[in-house]
């Protein structure tokens, strides 16, 4: 009873929060698209120090402690909706699919061996390391030893901060030591916020008129080294300089902490990109044969990534002899620290070929 009595009154959080306040008003950032619909947890991967809320029956007060994967969620941030508790992700939950327990008291009154009064699944939410971010740049960036988090249903979640990246650029993204097979249909993209990125791709009369990445589709290449690195996913978004100018304090569109622009549209987040990949693991000797494939362990996978960039006006159908001079000599290593900053990049010699 009281899981299915969660289920309807999220149905009601989603109708009344999305449809019911919030104007219909384009605000120049995809606002005019449909919201995710709320799960349980909301959204249903974050990484630390994001909000995430909890929506459970069982929530009715504002200071009942919340732990996720364990760990205390020590952090409130204050909410009007009902049966709802809003937390910062706690920086000590480690990255894959973890269960979210509510209990009856403050976390000061909460013992080790408390019974929450309410449990949700793992399977309701992911844990994410810090997103890798993205250096505005062309050539190949090389990111290795990048954590990456597997959810409930073995889908390998990619999550790259691009909030640097504001000239009209192709992405080629592929696992350098993960054989990773999967086709455009096993490919999913996400923002921070949950909103799938793959229903902002309208057809469109004129380039002025692009919105959000894949436009022309999602794209995936076959691996041309199929026994040691995954399939390719070549991704291109349009200039986001205006964009990232009309955001910026004073801006029309600055965002309140409320996630609202002054006219009271909903702000969508443009500067994070998380690709959930529903692939399998191809098998050796032979790995174009699906009988020896393997699903994705829940949890996580330590990989290296490449990820090389073209500036570009439009998608990039077929490499030129020039664009692959481009990729192949102007090779970078990015280095990172445990927040998901780069610390440092480093040119190196030509080591990978598209």
């Amino acid at each position: 009873m009281l899981r299915q009595s969660r289920f309807i009154t999220l149905f009601m959080i989603a109708a009344m929060t999305f449809f019911g306040r919030l104007p219909a008003a384009d605000a120049g950032c995809g606002c005019d698209h449909p919201p995710p619909l709320r799960g349980s947890v909301y959204p249903r991967f974050a990484w630390a120090n994001k909000d995430v809320s909890v929506y459970s029956q069982a929530v009715t007060a504002a200071d009942q402690c919340i732990k996720i994967g364990g760990k205390t969620a020590d952090k409130q941030v204050p909410t009007t909706e009902p049966h709802a508790a809003r937390v910062l992700l706690p920086k000590s939950v480690p990255a894959g699919p973890q269960a979210v327990n509510v209990f009856a008291a403050a976390c000061a009154a909460v013992t080790d061996t408390a019974v929450p009064v309410d449990t949700l699944p793992a399977s309701d939410f992911t844990a994410l390391p810090p997103p890798a971010p993205v250096v505005e740049g062309q050539g190949t960036y090389f990111y290795d030893d990048m954590t990456a988090a597997v959810d409930s249903d073995g889908t390998l979640m990619l999550a790259f901060d691009i909030s640097a990246v504001l000239r009209p650029t192709q992405f080629y993204v592929r696992i350098l030591d993960e054989p990773v097979r999967f086709t455009a249909d096993e490919v999913t993209y996400y923002n921070q916020d949950q909103f799938n990125l793959k229903l902002f791709t309208t057809t469109v009369g004129s380039p002025d008129e692009y919105q959000w990445g894949a436009y022309f589709g999602t794209k995936v290449h076959a691996s041309s080294k199929p026994s040691v690195q995954s399939d390719v996913i070549a991704y291109w978004r349009h200039d986001f300089t205006a964009y990232h100018n009309a955001h910026l304090p004073g801006g029309p569109y600055e965002t309140s902490i409320d996630g609202l622009h002054p006219d009271g549209t909903y702000h969508v987040d443009h500067e994070h990109l998380i690709a959930a990949i529903r692939g399998q693991v191809s098998g050796k000797p032979d790995p174009y044969d699906p009988r020896k494939w393997t699903a994705l362990r829940p949890g996580t996978i330590t990989i290296s990534v490449a990820l090389e960039q073209l500036f570009t006006d439009a998608p990039v159908t077929t490499l030129s002899a020039s664009q692959l001079r481009t990729l192949s000599n102007n090779t970078f290593v990015v280095n990172t620290n445990g927040e998901g900053h780069v610390r440092s990049v480093d040119r190196v010699a030509r080591r990978w070929f598209h």
